[in-house]
């Protein structure tokens, strides 16, 4: 039994798809709130028309059998950089160490990119567990000043107020290339310059 990245994209069946791209939404509404979250017709059109933005499946799979364990969507920023923007694993799946086997995977299948990825800070129990869970894979705090911009305008047509989180990636960085990370992550997967 083991742990499998399998793209959106390269699934063949179409009922397949439907059906897995059914788990994602569901899953994607339950793990995150709403604030972190873009809209779910924006995910669709960002796989329909984004060559940069990927859905990736993860499956256990045993045998010929696939089982859906849950997604990362991510960002091919560039040769050096991938950022992980969501990452979520089915709740009862969860603490079977399959989100770090998916992790382990998915660093070695881009071993050649820097994994960047958003973390809540550690303000209680669950987002201290969170945040040592990455550490646990390798990730370490490249910022805790980051701020993820709002999915959402306000009733009056603004933006709301951006999240603050902490941005992790799978190696360590010298503090100039930072900044410039976090310029290509809020230009490319935020749309904003």
């Amino acid at each position: 039994m083991g742990i499998k990245l399998i793209n959106y994209k390269d699934l063949q069946e179409e009922e397949e798809a439907k059906q897995t791209l059914l788990s994602v939404q569901k899953l994607y509404l339950e793990s995150f709130p709403k604030e972190e979250r873009r809209p779910w017709d924006e995910v669709l059109g960002l796989l329909a028309q984004e060559k940069a933005f990927s859905l990736q499946i993860i499956v256990q799979q045993e045998g010929k059998q696939q089982a859906f364990v849950g997604f990362l969507s991510q960002w091919n920023l560039s040769d050096e950089w991938l950022f992980v923007e969501h990452f979520a694993l089915s709740s009862e799946l969860r603490n079977q160490g399959l989100g770090a086997e998916s992790l382990r995977l998915l660093q070695k299948l881009n071993a050649s990119q820097t994994i960047i990825l958003e973390c809540e800070p550690p303000t209680n129990e669950l987002t201290t567990r969170r945040l040592n869970f990455y550490a646990r894979q390798g990730f370490h705090v490249l910022s805790t000043s980051y701020e993820q911009p709002s999915y959402y305008p306000s009733a009056e047509g603004e933006l709301k107020q951006n999240i603050q989180l902490y941005l992790l990636g799978n190696r360590s960085l010298f503090p100039s290339q930072i900044s410039p990370i976090i310029q290509r992550i809020y230009c490319r997967a935020y749309g904003k310059l």
